[in-house]
């Protein structure tokens, strides 16, 4: 029965402003050109809370697809920046949400609102820019690491 429901759903690509997907896999998102243009000088924090927040508030996609489409497009992202402190922040950013992602596929019976997820997902994004806040959690990791050794 389930199989039935997902063939009478039509997919259809993904075609925004920012960015776009092909029919075959919808999470496969990538940044327009024109876009990428226009935001060459914008603070790269503010492109990934505008690009993450584009891609939540999307209802073609599932809750768990979005985590997945948020991801390709910071890789995609990252193909765009030569910065190594946007690199950083890029590569902790998509671990927070792979990390998120994994999380939220352990606990398949309990789910969160969207108000929560997207608190959540934007504090995610936020502490990749917070590098006192990234420098403290390096210390005690490698403090923790020391003492477990």
């Amino acid at each position: 029965m389930d199989t039935t429901i997902k063939k009478m759903i039509k997919i259809e690509a993904i075609e925004e402003k920012e960015f776009s997907s092909n029919e075959k896999n919808l999470t496969k998102l990538q940044l327009k050109e024109d876009y990428i243009k226009s935001v060459e000088k914008v603070k790269l924090k503010d492109i990934v809370l505008q690009l993450t927040n584009k891609v939540f508030s999307l209802d073609s996609l599932y809750e768990k697809q979005k985590i997945v489409a948020s991801i390709n497009l910071m890789l995609d992202l990252k193909k765009y920046r030569t910065n190594e402190k946007d690199l950083y922040s890029i590569n902790l950013i998509i671990r927070n949400l792979k990390a998120f992602h994994k999380v939220q596929k352990d606990q398949k019976d309990k789910t969160i609102s969207n108000f929560e997820r997207d608190f959540v997902i934007n504090s995610l994004i936020i502490l990749a820019f917070n590098h006192f806040f990234n420098n403290t959690l390096k210390a005690l990791y490698i403090k923790w690491n020391i003492h477990l050794m």
